[in-house]
């Protein structure tokens, strides 16, 4: 005797049964193939495979960062330094920056102005290098802080790490479909499902339906005239807080990768660098010349994570170091002498 239901009710409740079913196993079997890294996140900053236990690796390493970040006044990944240089530390340079300064999905010494603190420590041992980063601060917010207490501390050079997207000044939304926060619980039941609908899904959705969404079209939009205008004012400020402080500074552009996509935002930023007379050092053709030929994959702080790996800020460090080592005016502001060597204020 079959037992297969005989009723439309038991008919149709056996169909969903099996449809449920059906739906749960595909389920399983997606996110059992993400956590096992057979799906590929072609999103921009998602070119390399990122499993669940990547996602998960990444997590702890920036939970740990964020747990030493908690202990500084100023939610730096660092230290915590004192106003006044040490004993035997003659030169101060202070490194200001977001998430590439910070170390972003990097262990803790791996960021590039850590780094660059190593490569001072034997031939420059009076020399002290500050990290100042925060994740998601643009340059208003480095001046901002700069103004506040930056200037509070005994430095005697100013690095200003940029990024492509320094140029928020809150003027666009960042518009974008966080399915962690949709799926809820389910997210953390299924973080590979999560992830394939946040680039796969996502990736369609902005390129089809969603014009204007996605992070791709909110940086484009930081490149508008109208932004750009804005921008230059800024560094005008930028420019003229130094110059009250007798501050000398260079911002250092660090780009993600050696994509073009980086080196063409630089170049449209560079002229408003040169309009507010702000030194600058563009490390784009050094990172396309000496690591083009690497896999993005390679580059990445780690598979879960686009920032700038361990290759890429250990050349950020080693370039910045030869500039400022070389440099006929800088170079001269990092000898072993007392702080006398700032860059005296232009005449009013």
């Amino acid at each position: 005797m079959s037992n297969l239901p005989t009723g439309p009710f038991h008919r149709l409740l056996f169909a969903l049964t099996l449809v449920a079913a059906g739906l749960l196993a595909a389920l399983v079997f997606i996110e059992l193939s993400a956590r096992m890294g057979l799906w590929q996140m072609p999103a921009p900053g998602y070119g390399a495979c990122q499993s669940a236990r990547d996602i998960a690796r990444d997590r702890t390493i920036n939970q740990e960062n964020q747990a030493r970040a908690a202990k500084h006044p100023f939610g730096f990944n660092d230290h915590i330094r004192s106003e006044q240089k040490p004993p035997g530390i003659t030169k101060r340079v202070a490194v200001l920056g977001d998430s590439f300064v910070w170390g972003d999905g990097l262990a803790y010494g791996q960021a590039w102005p850590q780094k660059l603190e190593r490569l001072f420590a034997e031939p420059m041992p009076h020399l002290e290098v500050l990290s100042w980063g925060r994740r998601g601060w643009s340059t208003a917010d480095e001046l901002a802080f700069l103004q506040e207490h930056g200037q509070s501390f005994d430095i005697d050079l100013l690095l200003v790490g940029f990024v492509t997207n320094d140029l928020d000044l809150g003027n666009e939304r960042l518009k974008i479909i966080d399915w962690h926060r949709i799926l809820g619980i389910s997210a953390r039941l299924f973080p590979g499902l999560a992830s394939i609908l946040e680039n796969r899904l996502n990736n369609f959705l902005y390129a089809h339906l969603l014009k204007g969404w996605g992070y791709p079209a909110w940086e484009q939009n930081l490149y508008s005239p109208k932004n750009l205008a804005e921008y230059q004012t800024l560094l005008k400020d930028f420019k003229n807080t130094c110059r009250d402080l007798a501050l000398p500074v260079l911002f250092v552009l660090t780009p993600t990768s050696h994509e073009p996509y980086y080196g063409q935002l630089f170049d449209k930023a560079i002229p408003l660098f040169e309009a507010a007379g702000i030194d600058y050092l563009n490390l784009y053709p050094a990172v396309a010349q000496k690591l083009g030929g690497y896999p993005l994959a390679a580059l990445r702080a780690n598979p879960a994570n686009p920032h700038p790996g361990p290759v890429m800020t250990e050349l950020f460090s080693q370039e910045v170091f030869s500039f400022l080592t070389q440099s006929p005016k800088y170079a001269p502001l990092l000898e072993n002498s007392p702080s006398t060597n700032r860059l005296p204020s232009p005449s009013l």
